[in-house]
């Protein structure tokens, strides 16, 4: 990924990049007690269940 100092308009809406948003997420997740990763597993699970839940119902 090449860095530039330019700023496309899509990105000027955005306070942060997504990288800068991804890296902050996994240093939260090396941080994290395993109860907090835990919580965040079942948190994800129970989204991709309802994600596929509402993908399968778009399709019918």
């Amino acid at each position: 990924m090449k860095k530039t100092d330019q700023v496309n308009e899509a990105e000027a809406a955005w306070a942060v990049t997504f990288e800068q948003v991804e890296d902050a997420q996994l240093l939260d997740m090396l941080k994290a007690t395993p109860a907090q990763r835990l919580a965040l597993a079942e948190e994800l699970l129970e989204f991709s269940i309802k994600a596929q839940g509402r993908n399968s119902q778009s399709k019918v």
